[in-house]
């Protein structure tokens, strides 16, 4: 692989991203023939079990154990290789790290060690040193607070290994610090300086005393954050338990209120309120009145037994239960009963008007077609002629005939 053959100290989180994201791409690749595989075991096992469903469950079985064996391998081999990458890519970190602590210790000690030193050349290797340190404490931290959450068990053997290499780092920065004394005047110059900017990569006051207790109460913390996101993990568990109990106690209810019935439901069961809807509307509803029963029933001298028609009222869909059915009897109106013959006769009225209005304007249109000159044979002038042919035409609509015509006609005949 191109990740474990090179080293790029300047890359190498990219180069990492790129290996992991290879990595996982041939995993999947894996998986997927692996399951391409099982997709072709099972249709030759459809393909047996009509022949022969003895031998089609026993290469079933064979077959299953396979599989099985199988996909644990390839998430064995999975894990094995990104853990193998991970631990190369801590390797190689740690070893950054480490070059870049020697080179700021070289430039620092090479600073102190010259024959005119310069305050300027010191404080700038200083500075450097001290930041390379706590570039390696954040990076112990941060694979702690990992190791954390991906194997507890072996952060826990960890924890006193991490706390001694922060250990380790603090008291490298104080003789560090103490080095400042081979050159006095330089000393008196920077030294609050260099202690006020190593607080400051801590995140603490310039006044706070930086010992081991710091670091042990930072990894107790991330401790106890895993140890919350624990717990939370195992209520969601412990509440998805609780809801697949649940439904498996509702479709349990269903299948017993489906065998009470002879096997089939008339409305859908009601998971919410556990109460079978059909008992409901099985039970038979009263017969309405109609209107022939009360036709010869006076409003003032009504039997009282005869009116009521009770309407049966419950309760569906709530979050409450009940055991028996509530019902409420109200009175109907026996206004609301009779039989109103103003509004048929209103209508019957508003009928006959309607009609006799169409009756009277089809007789009006079709006098008036008669009496137009369209309807008498005549032709309409054309709007583009001169007025004197327009005035002939009216003429000749009126009844003129024109004396010349007449005399041409006489004399030819």
């Amino acid at each position: 692989d191109y990740y474990y053959s090179h080293f790029d100290k300047k890359h190498e989180h990219e180069f990492f991203k790129e290996a992991q994201k290879s990595l996982e791409e041939s995993h999947r690749e894996r998986v997927t023939k692996v399951m391409k595989e099982w997709s072709e075991l099972e249709e030759r096992y459809q393909e047996m079990k009509v022949k022969d469903p003895k031998a089609a469950e026993d290469f079933r079985k064979k077959m299953s154990a396979r599989f099985q064996k199988t996909v644990e391998a390839l998430e064995e081999e999975g894990s094995a290789a990104k853990r193998q990458m991970s631990a190369m890519h801590q390797q190689r970190i740690m070893s950054i790290i480490n070059m870049r602590k020697k080179a700021a210790m070289d430039c620092y000690t090479a600073a102190l060690d010259q024959a005119n030193p310069k305050t300027k050349k010191i404080e700038k290797c200083l500075e450097k040193l001290l930041r390379a340190l706590e570039k390696d404490r954040r990076h112990t931290l941060n694979h702690y607070r990992h190791l954390l959450n991906s194997n507890l068990k072996q952060a826990l053997n960890e924890k006193e290994a991490t706390l001694e290499h922060l250990d380790s780092l603090n008291k490298i920065a104080n003789q560090s610090l103490s080095m400042l004394d081979r050159v006095p005047n330089v000393a008196e110059k920077i030294r609050m300086r260099m202690v006020a900017v190593w607080h400051h990569l801590h995140g603490l006051g310039p006044k706070a005393a930086i010992t081991r207790d710091v670091d042990e109460a930072i990894v107790e913390k991330y401790k106890e954050e895993v140890t919350e996101k624990q717990k939370e993990r195992e209520r969601q568990k412990k509440l998805m338990e609780e809801r697949r109990q649940e439904l498996k106690e509702l479709r349990e209810e269903k299948k017993r209120v489906i065998a009470n019935h002879g096997g089939k439901l008339d409305r859908e069961f009601d998971p919410e309120s556990m109460e079978d809807e059909s008992i409901i509307e099985s039970t038979p509803m009263p017969q309405p009145v109609k209107l022939a029963d009360l036709s010869g029933v006076e409003h003032n001298s009504v039997d009282h037994e005869d009116i009521p028609v009770p309407k049966l009222a419950h309760i569906q869909n709530q979050p409450f239960h009940h055991n028996e059915v509530t019902f409420s009897v109200r009175k109907e109106s026996m206004e609301r009963l009779r039989w109103n013959g103003s509004v048929y006769i209103t209508l019957a009225f508003a009928g006959v008007a309607l009609l006799t209005a169409m009756i009277v304007g089809i007789v009006l249109l079709r006098r008036h077609s008669h009496r137009s000159p369209h309807g008498q044979g005549f032709v309409e002038v054309d709007q583009a002629a001169t007025p004197e042919e327009r005035h002939v035409a009216n003429m000749q609509i009126n009844g003129y005939e024109n004396p010349t015509y007449k005399y041409f006609e006489t004399q030819s005949n």
